[in-house]
C-alpha cells in the first residue's frame, strides 16, 4: 500500500501558486499537467493572434485615412499646377504689355526730344532727356507694381505646390521592382503543411534585377538582418517605413537620403529564401500593412 502511494506521488507534478503573502501548492498528474500546459499555450497563442489582428486593423484604418489624404493632396497639386500656369500666363501678358508701353512711350519721347533738339539746335539734349525720363517712368508704373504683386503670389503658390509635391514624393506607392508576385500578404500554407503569416509581398525575378525606393526617405538600416538576409529599411516620414529583403547587393548606406525611384539594391536570394525574389514590407506607425493597399 505504501509503495503504491509513493509511485502515485512520483507521477504527480507539483505547481506552486503565490498570491500576495499566501502560497498554494497543487499536485497534478502528469497527464493533467500536460493538458493544462497545452490549454495555456493555446490561450497565449490566441491572445497573440488577437493582439496582432487588432494592431493590423488599426494599421489598415490609418492607412485608409492616409491614402485618402494622399489622393486629396494629389488633387490639390493638380489645382495648384493649373493656378501656377494661369499666373505665369498673366505674368507674361503683363510683361509683354509693359514692354509695349515702354516702346510706345520711348517712341513718343524720342519724337518730342528730336523736335526740341532740332528747334534748340542742342543735340546733347536728346541723351539727357532719354536717360532721366526712362527712370521716372519705371518708378511710377502701375504695371510694374502689379507685376511685383503677381510675382509674390507666384512665389507663394510655388512654395505651397512644392510642399504638396514633397508629401506625394515621400508616400511609398511606387513598385520597388518588377516581376511576378510569388507570395501575397497574409496567412499562407507551405507544401510541407506548415502555416505562417507572411508580413510582406514577394516579387520574383532573376537575380540582379534592380530594386528601387518606393518613396523618398532616409535609409535607417542597410546590412544583413537574420532571415531577411541583406536588407534595407527606409523611413519616409508621416509614419511610413518600408523594408526590402533578400537582396544580393546593397547600393546605399545608413543616413542616405533617397528619392522615389532611386535604385537602392539588387535582387537576390540571401537569408531564408527559396529563390531570387524581393520581400517588400510596409509599416505605418509601427504596424505592418498589406503593401498592395499602398502601391499604385
Amino acid at each position: 500500500m505504501k509503495h503504491e502511494r509513493l509511485e502515485s506521488f512520483e507521477k504527480a507534478v507539483s505547481v506552486s501558486i503565490r498570491v500576495g503573502l499566501h502560497s498554494f501548492e497543487v499536485f497534478l498528474s502528469r497527464d493533467k499537467y500536460r493538458a493544462a500546459s497545452r490549454i495555456f499555450l493555446i490561450f497565449v497563442l490566441c491572445l497573440g493572434i488577437l493582439f496582432f489582428q487588432v494592431q493590423q486593423t488599426k494599421g489598415i484604418t490609418s492607412l485608409a485615412m492616409q491614402k485618402q489624404s494622399m489622393e486629396q493632396t494629389a488633387e490639390l497639386v493638380v489645382q495648384y499646377e493649373e493656378q501656377m500656369a494661369l499666373l505665369k500666363q498673366q505674368n507674361e501678358l503683363l510683361l509683354k504689355f509693359k514692354e509695349e508701353q515702354m516702346k510706345e512711350i520711348n517712341a513718343k519721347l524720342a519724337a518730342v526730344v528730336d523736335t526740341a533738339a532740332s528747334t534748340l539746335k542742342k543735340p546733347a539734349l536728346k541723351t539727357l532727356i532719354s536717360s532721366t525720363s526712362t527712370v521716372a517712368y519705371r518708378g511710377d508704373s502701375d504695371v510694374e507694381t502689379e507685376i511685383q504683386a503677381l510675382e509674390a503670389k507666384i512665389d507663394k503658390v510655388q512654395s505651397t505646390l512644392e510642399k504638396y509635391k514633397d508629401a506625394l514624393d515621400t508616400f511609398p506607392d511606387k513598385w520597388p521592382t518588377y516581376g511576378n508576385i510569388s507570395s501575397y500578404f497574409g496567412w499562407r500554407r507551405w507544401s510541407s503543411g506548415w502555416v505562417d503569416f507572411h508580413t510582406g509581398l514577394d516579387v520574383s525575378n532573376g537575380c540582379g534585377t534592380p530594386i528601387y525606393a518606393a518613396g523618398k526617405g532616409t535609409v535607417t538600416f542597410a546590412g544583413r538582418n537574420g532571415l531577411y538576409g541583406l536588407m534595407i529599411e527606409i523611413r519616409h516620414g508621416n509614419g511610413y517605413t518600408t523594408r526590402y529583403g533578400h537582396l544580393s547587393k546593397i547600393l546605399v548606406k545608413v543616413g542616405d537620403t533617397v528619392m522615389k525611384g532611386d535604385q537602392i539594391g539588387v535582387m537576390g536570394s540571401t537569408g531564408f529564401s527559396t529563390g531570387c525574389h524581393l520581400h517588400f514590407e510596409v509599416y505605418i506607425n509601427g504596424s505592418v500593412v498589406d503593401p498592395l493597399k499602398v502601391l499604385r
